[in-house]
Parts: structure tokens; sequence; C-alpha cells
């Protein structure tokens, strides 16, 4: 049903590409992610990035409706019994936004964002890394599979997750810079309260 959704909504996004009106812009950003919710304490941030192609759709002079998907970084870091536990998950992510424009001089303009996102994850490694017996220990396996380490098992993150997706930042002609926060409001383990958040200061250009 997950995987429906997400096809659904690619489908959708190629299908307001279509239109005549529309302007491809390309996307790259500079992520620092964590998780937060009641069961994230001792999460740290884990810095990554991200990459993606989007369109904005004018829905009159100062609105205008931007899909993108991006190929993005997440997850988040923790110290573990004197060693270090690093989730990375990459996922195919879609913030939705509906996006307003202010002119605030000649060719340039002040953008503000919001909107839903959905993501899905495609692969990524969980890696631990430590000491035992003065030797260095260190292991890795797939962000998304459960796995047993010293007897305990530590689940795999859930692939679907959706939140919501906000931005601001500034038009120079062509050229974009700006911020977003996502805050993602699935868990993103079945059995913990902790939850996605990426903050993404971003670069563009509309062609």
């Amino acid at each position: 049903m997950k995987k429906s959704i997400l096809l659904v909504v690619l489908f959708t996004f190629i299908s307001v590409a279509s239109f005549a009106q529309i302007t491809p812009i390309v996307k790259g950003s500079f992520n620092l992610s964590n998780f937060y919710g009641s069961d994230s304490d001792g999460s740290k941030t884990l810095v990554g990035g991200r990459v993606g192609f989007g369109v904005e759709y004018p829905l009159c002079d100062m609105v205008s409706l931007q899909p993108t998907l991006y190929l993005s970084h997440k997850g988040a870091k923790f110290d573990v019994n004197g060693g270090d536990l690093k989730r990375h998950a990459w996922y195919l992510d879609m913030p939705l936004d509906v996006q307003f424009r202010f002119k605030v001089a000649e060719k340039t303009n002040v953008t503000v964002a919001a909107g839903p996102y959905i993501a899905y994850g495609i692969f990524g490694k969980t890696k631990v890394s430590g000491s035992s017996e003065g030797k260095t220990v260190s292991m890795d396996w797939n962000t998304f599979d459960d796995e047993q380490v010293e007897g305990e098992t530590i689940s795999g993150m859930k692939r679907f997750d959706a939140g919501l997706n906000f931005e601001a930042g500034l038009e120079f002609g062509k050229f974009l810079v700006g911020g977003s926060f996502e805050l993602g409001l699935l868990k993103v383990q079945e059995s913990a309260k902790a939850y996605n958040s990426n903050f993404s200061i971003n670069v563009g250009y509309k062609f």
C-alpha cells in the first residue's frame, strides 16, 4: 500500500511536469539530520546531503506549486557503550510545497514555502565502531534490517516516512539559495517514539 502511494505521487509529479508553463529546477543541499521524540535521547546530528530535480508551476504571479524529488541522506548518530553507532539512511524524498514569492528588487525575490513530504528508504548502512579488550571493533549492516549486536536486537528503520516541509530563501535571477526544514510525523522504528528531522542549506538553478 505504501509503495502504491509513492508510485501515485511520482506519477503526479511527472504529470505536473508535462504542463507547458512549468519551470524545471535542479537543487542540491547540505543536510544536518537527527531524530527527535521521547525515545531519541542521546541522538546527535549526522552530516549528509541531497540532490534533486523539481518543477515550478505558477498558480498566479505570487503563488506557485513546487514538487521536488530528492535523493536525500538522513539519519543520526549515538554513543553506545563507549563506541559510535551511526544510522545512515538514503531516501527518495518528495516535498510538495506551495511557494509564495515577494519581490524586493529587480530580479531578486524572497520566497517562503510549506507543504507535506513523503519519503521511501532505498538503502543505507548502520555502522558500529568501538574498542574491546584493546582492539578496535567495527561492523555494519543494512539500516532498514534488524541486527543482533552482542545479544541485543537493534531494530531496522521503517522505509516509509512522511511529514511537513518548510522553506525560505532568495532568488537572484535564475539562482536560488535558502534553507529548509523537514519534520517527520511517522516513527522511524515501530518500537520507538523517534522521528526524522532534517535541516538543509539549499542552492539551486531555474532553467
